[in-house]
Order: structure tokens, then C-alpha cells, then sequence
């Protein structure tokens, strides 16, 4: 790699804010070294990122890694106090450091759909919120899906949104590698035919994910991995639920998509 890849570029600022967070974060010192996996992805994968913490004229950097550990955007719907929600960048697991690949292939997805396929920013939501319906319980708990590209655009997040504000055209989920990937679609399968216990705590995720799909009826469910792996699949109604098709390209999302058919 020479010194303008943007893998490069991208390890330099993965390793300046580790450097910022190891010194202000007494967990982390313990750690000599940083495990990461960023040799699997794309130079553009790495652009993509690396576009996603940068401002662009007037428009504020899409996410921000910022001191306390926690990568947050304006694109997050906040706590029901209003404060700015946020995640965790860097992770320790006894006396191991990693960066989640996961959260790299989230983040640069976040950008890729606002950049190359057209979405405004006001379209993209950063981990689905709570969905209300009048009086009765949430039909949806936030975080159920990575990233939704809402039907109308929301300049405002809040921590909670009606089904109607929150109806999508796509519904994304990220995980680390292809593998992964390929092990949630099949278990997204499983629930929508109705062969996962919804109380089994070993399917917990997977039935939440299948969850969303069907409360929200976004037009395609995309999942992505490292290595510009995009799966994308139309959404369609089969038996009262709705359902994955088949597998179609990934030119389907370019703004404004159209519904499967």
C-alpha cells in the first residue's frame, strides 16, 4: 500500500484515534497492542469511511469518533432525554483491544448511500428507533435494524417514531465478513417460515432483525459485509408476513428507488 490507499489512510486514522482514546481511557492501557481486521476491505470501503468522518462544505461530518470511545451522529435518534446517542468504537475483552470490522462496514454503508446511491442525508436513519402505535407497547424496540432509508425525508430524529415516520425503502444490516452475512439471511429465512422459536434467547437477534423487516416493509433488505459484499433482496408479502424474493442487483437502490415489481 502506498501512502495515498485509502486503507492506508484509513489504518493511520483508526491507529491517531486509538492513540487519543488508549491515553484518555484507563481501560485500554493495558493494551500494547490493537487487533483489527482492515485488511479486509476495499480501498473504496476504506474512502467510504473515511468520507463519513469528514465535513463537506456546510454539511457537518456524517459520524464522529470522538474522545470518550463513542462514534455518534446526527443521524442517530437520541435518547428520550434528547441527549445524543453513541456507540462504542474500540472494545476490550479481558486484555484484548479490537476495533470492530463491523462497525467500519456500517459506517462507510451509512456513506456509500448518500454518496453513490443518491440518498439525502435527511433519508438515512443510524440504528432504527422505537416504533410507537398510540397507547399500545412499542411494536418494535430500537436497534433493530442497522440503518434505514426512510420512505420521506426526517430533518429531525427523535428517540421514538411512528410507524408511518419510520415507513423505509430499505432496511440495512452490516456484519463483519461474509460469513456472518450469510448466516444471518439464512437465520431471517428461518424466522420469516416460521422456524425459529421467537422465545429461544439463542435466535433473540435474529428474530428482532425478521421483526423489522415485517413491522417496517421496507421495499428491499440489504445486508452488507467487508469485501463490498451487498446483498440486496426486494421485500414482498407472502401469507400476511413479509418475506425476502430473490436476489437482485445492487443498482436497485440508487435514488429514488422503486418498489419490487
Amino acid at each position: 500500500m502506498t501512502a495515498s490507499d485509502p486503507r492506508r489512510r484509513l489504518r493511520d486514522y483508526v491507529y491517531e484515534r486509538w492513540a487519543v482514546i488508549q491515553r484518555s481511557n484507563e481501560r485500554f492501557r493495558p493494551c500494547n497492542k490493537l487487533h483489527e481486521r482492515l485488511d479486509e476491505l476495499t480501498p473504496r470501503e476504506a474512502e467510504w469511511f473515511l468520507e463519513s468522518v469528514t465535513p463537506h462544505g456546510s454539511e457537518r461530518a456524517l459520524f464522529r469518533v470522538e474522545d470518550d470511545n463513542k462514534h455518534r451522529s446526527h443521524r442517530y435518534p437520541p435518547t428520550k432525554s434528547g441527549e445524543q446517542r453513541g456507540s462504542v468504537f474500540f472494545e476490550k475483552s479481558g486484555e484484548k483491544c479490537s476495533l470492530r470490522l463491523e462497525t467500519i462496514v456500517h459506517q462507510a454503508a451509512a456513506w456509500r448511500l448518500h454518496s453513490e446511491f443518491g440518498w439525502p442525508l435527511d433519508y438515512l436513519v443510524v440504528e432504527s428507533p422505537d416504533i410507537v402505535a398510540g397507547d399500545q407497547n412499542p411494536p418494535l424496540r430500537r436497534e433493530a435494524l442497522d440503518i434505514l432509508v426512510l420512505e420521506s425525508a426526517c430533518g429531525e430524529l427523535h428517540s421514538e417514531m411512528t410507524l408511518a415516520a419510520a415507513r423505509s425503502r430499505i432496511g440495512v444490516e452490516a456484519k463483519a465478513d461474509r460469513k456472518e452475512l450469510a448466516r444471518l439471511i439464512e437465520k431471517m429465512r428461518d424466522c420469516q417460515k416460521n422456524r425459529l422459536d421467537p422465545d429461544d434467547p439463542r435466535h433473540a437477534d435474529d428474530h428482532k432483525k425478521c421483526n423489522g423487516i415485517d413491522v417496517l416493509r421496507p421495499s428491499f433488505f440489504v445486508g452488507i459485509a467487508a469485501g463490498e459484499t451487498w446483498r440486496v433482496f426486494p421485500v414482498v408479502e407472502r401469507g400476511g408476513h413479509a418475506v425476502f424474493d430473490n436476489e437482485v442487483s445492487v443498482d436497485r437502490l440508487s435514488w429514488p428507488v422503486a418498489p419490487p415489481g
